[in-house]
């Protein structure tokens, strides 16, 4: 008998465990969706699609650009707009790696985490709502918070009340290359976004 009591206790483990999976991927997506709504992006309903979500929040937050400012390294938007899927794939890949994997897949997982903490602070400076770099860190540690922040940042606007296509406001992080990665770029100068 002990036996299925274990296996019951565990069983309702598991069922508590995804009731709060499907909670937090809840208050997530309608938080992106929000967002996208604000933005008055066209498929706001990528903000529910694991991947397509961050290729829509990207494109809204960013807008119609060739370049994007990512800690003073001019990306091409494109690979920033696919940033989710390439780091998925590249951390798969590389824990196959004897040796070296786990540490590149920590690299990957920091980068991950900088690219998202840039991305989390660009979206609540748009809603009109900067953060410190600290609270973007935690939020992005404890991903509940951000979901939870970006929800209540995104319904204090109305929906479409910002055009994304349209929007002239040049970001903080946007406005300059200098920054840790500058160097990738060939210079330190101050170049303005495309």
């Amino acid at each position: 008998m002990d036996e299925y009591a274990v296996l019951a206790a565990l069983g309702g483990f598991v069922v508590v465990l995804f009731i709060i999976g499907v909670a937090v991927y809840l208050v997530d997506a309608i938080g992106r969706y929000k967002y996208l709504k604000v933005r008055n992006y066209q498929n706001a309903w990528m903000g529910f699609i694991p991947f397509a979500n961050i290729y829509a929040c990207v494109e809204a937050t960013y807008g119609p650009c060739n370049f994007i400012n990512l800690y003073g390294w001019r990306a091409p938007a494109s690979i920033i707009k696919l940033w989710a899927v390439a780091v998925t794939v590249l951390s798969y890949v590389v824990s196959y790696i004897p040796y070296v994997g786990d540490i590149l897949t920590l690299v990957l997982t920091v980068l991950n985490i900088a690219f998202l903490v840039q991305l989390f602070k660009d979206m609540l400076e748009r809603l009109d709502d900067p953060q410190t770099t600290g609270f973007a860190i935690l939020a992005n540690i404890i991903t509940i918070i951000a979901s939870i922040k970006l929800l209540a940042s995104s319904s204090a606007h109305a929906p479409a009340s910002q055009d994304w296509l349209t929007d002239a406001r040049v970001l903080t992080s946007q406005q300059t290359l200098d920054g840790p990665l500058s160097f990738l770029n060939g210079s330190n100068n101050n170049q303005g976004q495309q």
